[in-house]
């Protein structure tokens, strides 16, 4: 399964930041705080794309 995930330039700087600190308390926070809304928002519209355009009546 491959998966794509755009980052804002703010939020890839802070990436490297984190990083190179190698910030463990940070990285979790930014995995929280902007990595998994992301992943939510891509799962949320890839059920949307399974459920097609089907009408029930």
């Amino acid at each position: 399964m491959a998966l794509t995930l755009s980052l804002s330039a703010e939020e890839a700087l802070r990436l490297e930041e984190i990083i190179l600190d190698r910030d463990k308390d940070e990285a979790l926070k930014f995995i929280l705080e902007v990595l998994q809304p992301k992943l939510q928002a891509k799962e949320r519209r890839a059920m949307d794309r399974k459920r097609g355009m089907g009408l029930s009546i």
